[in-house]
């Protein structure tokens, strides 16, 4: 790779998400709203950044331009709520050599959503480096720079040409969160421009053997359809009072929402299970991050060996990545799969108990 390059892996991005909340995204709109700009489907906290000033008459414009630093850089009142946030960045301009510190930001991009083509201006991008925190993505994120599309993942900081065309895909089923930062460094960007080309949406490659992943819905459901007779055969109950009918629609809505996690596990790329989980606060408990299991499934065939343990596994890690504190799932009384769970260290909490109303 030419116009991208690793400077760190394996970070653990948890206590910035943390200091993110709600209405810091609605705080600032400046770059979202900026007449024919790239960032429409963009949410930024702005942490650092040149200071916006008004000027009333020409002449005070005028001398405000003659002693202007185009560079300058400011943090934002909302900065004092990102206290490990900024000890972060000030650690990477250590890591990184920088001399001079110019914005700080983050940004959020929808599931579906993208940032524009575009190129930083001249001025700009000679004079600064940028660097992107990957605070939270997941695969399907492509990021195009110069001809060459890379997908940053999770834990990953790198520095890519920001001088060059670059725009943002993200085809993935959740929020992609970067902590953008502008550093003067030495880092040399190469003279020769690589001519931008048009970034063609490749089918994914899975591994050969048993794999676990984390997936989007609304790319794979067609492969999940032929599950829903087979998994309401086997473990739904009063099957003939209330036939199965999966509300694929709301399903997606909670996958755009950020309140999904689909994973699943594939043999030679083939889906032979998978695991649904609800994402989100407790009615009880709004600032902890619970998972529900909604469903689990593998074909019978299937169930030898520990697929069935190591598909619960990678779902945790993954819930536990993004801070899920709790995890609560269950299992039905005539398919009982209470051993996999103790095995697990789940407790036996709660039981429930269903009932057909009739006229």
């Amino acid at each position: 790779m030419e116009n991208f390059k690793l400077v760190h892996s394996n970070f653990d991005t948890i206590p910035l998400l943390k200091e993110i909340k709600n209405e810091h995204w609605k705080a600032d709109t400046y770059l979202r709203d900026y007449p024919q700009g790239p960032f429409g489907d963009t949410e930024s906290v702005i942490l650092r950044f040149p200071p916006r000033t008004v000027h009333e008459t020409e002449e005070a414009l005028r001398n405000h331009l003659a002693h202007f630093d185009q560079h300058e850089n400011e943090w934002l009142e909302v900065s004092k709520d990102f206290p490990i946030t900024k000890d972060v960045v000030l650690w990477l301009m250590r890591v990184v050599n920088g001399t001079r510190l110019g914005r700080v930001m983050i940004n959020k991009v929808a599931p579906g959503g993208r940032i524009d083509r575009h190129a930083d201006t001249p001025v700009h991008a000679d004079y600064w480096s940028r660097f992107h925190i990957v605070l939270h993505a997941l695969p399907g994120n492509d990021f195009y720079c110069g001809g060459e599309t890379i997908n940053m993942t999770t834990g990953e900081i790198w520095y890519f040409r920001n001088d060059l065309e670059h725009e943002i895909n993200n085809n993935s089923g959740d929020y992609r969160v970067h902590l953008v930062i502008d550093i003067k460094t030495e880092i040399q960007k190469p003279k020769k421009i690589v001519k931008a080309k048009k970034v063609k949406k490749v089918k994914k490659v899975y591994e050969p053997g048993t794999t676990y992943q984390l997936e989007s819905l609304i790319d794979i459901v067609e492969e999940l359809k032929p599950f829903v007779p087979l998994h309401h055969k086997e473990l739904g109950l009063n099957r003939d009072v209330i036939p199965v009918d999966m509300d694929w629609e709301r399903y997606f809505q909670m996958e755009r929402d950020s309140k999904l996690q689909l994973v699943t596990v594939r043999k030679d790329g083939k889906v032979i299970g998978y695991q649904f989980t609800f994402i989100g606060g407790h009615f009880h408990y709004k600032n902890t991050l619970h998972g529900v299991v909604d469903l689990y499934y593998i074909l019978p065939e299937y169930r030898v060996g520990r697929i069935g343990l190591r598909l619960f596994q990678f779902a945790e890690k993954c819930m536990k990545g993004i801070g899920v504190v709790k995890v609560v799932t269950g299992t039905k009384m005539h398919s009982d799969n209470s051993r996999l769970f103790e095995f697990m260290g789940y407790k036996h909490t709660d039981q429930q108990y269903a009932k057909i109303l009739k006229d």
